[in-house]
């Protein structure tokens, strides 16, 4: 049983933490970050969704870092977004909740994965999202995505030159690739910025504060010309 402090903690957190971000948050909206929170507590033995000492500190870890980008940005209504490599639903899931009116499509190539988010979709009843299960690589081959999204988010993933590589040729002309990294986001700028020229792009380091996160965090825009 999960301890009276943790249900109504972390809800106060969250609730501080989206204030701290600039965003209002609903009751609804609060709602279904705890449908969503136990769900990703009853599924992460099997599906290894996110360390086991993360899971007394989704609100700030996931939660907030992947609501971070609303600081910067507030995707449009009807915006076409692809959570790339989704897994837990980091930075996707959080983001739909709060910005209902976008088009969502989640990248989970590994099975499991793919099931707890198909789960957490229809218990929150989120429209429109699209579940696909398979790599970044082949899917501008398999579902002609090339140039198709607005936004492409990448979190925890890969290194910034790999990412540019992978899921640029998903950003239609004008739209953006944001990766969410920690403390060596500037050192991964170098050597991806020969890659992002030749593609291009153009990019830009913003450091974010998260509310609850003592560690630095970096949202690289990369906006494709």
């Amino acid at each position: 049983m999960v301890p009276e402090k943790e249900r109504t903690g972390w809800k106060r957190e969250l609730v501080e933490g989206c204030r701290e971000l600039g965003l209002d948050i609903t009751d609804g909206q609060i709602e279904a970050f705890e449908t969503y929170r136990r769900m990703i507590r009853q599924w992460n033995r099997l599906a290894d969704l996110v360390s086991p000492g993360d899971l007394t500190r989704l609100a700030s870890r996931h939660f907030l870092d992947s609501l971070s980008l609303l600081r910067l940005l507030i995707p449009l209504r009807g915006a076409r977004v692809l959570d790339v490599g989704s897994r837990g639903g980091f930075p996707g899931l959080p983001v739909k909740i709060c910005c209902p009116g976008i088009d969502l499509t989640l990248l989970e190539p590994h099975e499991k994965s793919w099931f707890f988010l198909r789960d957490v979709v229809t218990s929150l009843s989120l429209q429109p999202v699209t579940l696909l299960r398979e790599r970044a690589q082949s899917l501008h081959k398999t579902h002609r995505a090339a140039d198709r999204f607005d936004l492409v988010l990448a979190r925890a993933l890969a290194p910034l030159e790999r990412l540019v590589e992978i899921c640029f040729p998903l950003v239609r002309p004008g739209g953006l690739l944001v990766a969410y990294k920690g403390r060596r986001a500037q050192k991964e700028m170098v050597p991806a910025r020969s890659i992002i020229q030749a593609s291009n792009g153009q990019a830009i380091a913003v450091p974010v504060k998260v509310p609850g996160l003592t560690a630095k965090r970096f949202l690289i825009f990369l906006q494709r010309l």
